[in-house]
């Protein structure tokens, strides 16, 4: 086992790919060596920066240093991501609706 892990933090499950002789981490595409096993990378879900009172969950994207604010009213629910804002539903949504 090595003694250096490798860290992905995003909402994604990691996984590994080749691609013409080349091992990648997935998700963000990063190089590693052909020996490289799913045991070897340390996964790590994105810290929500603020959780408030009303409902309200502030996170930062897995692909940008964008952060999106999403809201409960109810049973309604929104984000400001553009995937929220155009569809109603996204990842982001059903990030904070899974920590519940």
């Amino acid at each position: 086992m090595k003694e250096n892990k490798i860290k992905v933090i995003s909402i994604f499950r990691p996984g590994l790919v080749v691609v013409s002789g080349q091992k990648y981490v997935v998700p963000g595409w990063q190089s590693v060596s052909m020996e490289t096993q799913l045991s070897d990378i340390d996964w790590e879900l994105p810290e929500y920066i603020t959780r408030t009172k009303n409902n309200v969950t502030k996170i930062q994207s897995s692909s940008s240093k964008n952060i999106y604010t999403v809201t409960q009213r109810g049973d309604s629910w929104s984000c400001t991501c553009p995937a929220g804002k155009f569809r109603g539903a996204c990842k982001h949504i059903n990030q904070v609706k899974e920590s519940n």
